[in-house]
């Protein structure tokens, strides 16, 4: 049985090596993952292993298919997220964050689903996604859950690149 989480897990997994560093890899709903990084803000060990990460969000769409290349497709929306500063400017955030560490990490990750043994994208062409630069995401985040009466979500500044993506998947008993 094809598990979504535990493949995305193991494409974050190649994404770091890939990267040379860490890439953190969250999945949940977005309120149980800001929860988990207010939750590791709170000890000096864990504070370090948030950022960069990716956040896969659930609840997420599945398509199961017989007499297809792929076994199931899944449409997938993730966050590639660094911690930034709300004092930068749009030039200064594009330079620190998004050119040093998401541009990078967002290519290691498409580079390493392209190598999944998991995914088909053969030809090259069936990886379909949409990107989008998300500046100041956590504002917009809080905004959001303000105007439902909510708690804001996060405490920490933050940059992602999101994207939306159509995977088709291969259950691979390797």
């Amino acid at each position: 049985m094809i598990v979504v989480v535990d493949i995305v897990r193991k494409v974050v997994a190649a994404t770091a090596k890939r990267y040379g560093g860490d890439v953190f890899f969250f999945h949940g709903h977005i309120r149980e993952i800001a929860s988990e990084l207010t939750e590791r803000s709170r000890t000096a060990e864990y504070r370090k292993q948030k950022y960069p990460c990716i956040m896969l969000l659930e609840d997420f769409r599945e398509t199961h298919a017989t007499g297809k290349a792929w076994d199931m497709e899944a449409a997938l929306q993730l966050l590639i997220v660094a911690s930034s500063d709300q004092n930068y400017t749009p030039d200064t955030r594009i330079e620190k964050v998004f050119a040093q560490v998401l541009y990078p990490v967002y290519d290691a990750f498409i580079e390493s689903l392209k190598s999944s043994i998991h995914i088909q994208s053969i030809p090259e062409s069936n990886l379909k996604y949409q990107k989008i630069d998300r500046h100041r995401c956590t504002s917009a985040f809080n905004e959001a859950a303000k105007s439902q009466g909510l708690a804001t979500l996060f405490a920490d500044h933050l940059d992602a690149v999101e994207l939306n993506l159509d995977l088709k998947l291969i259950e691979n008993c390797i």
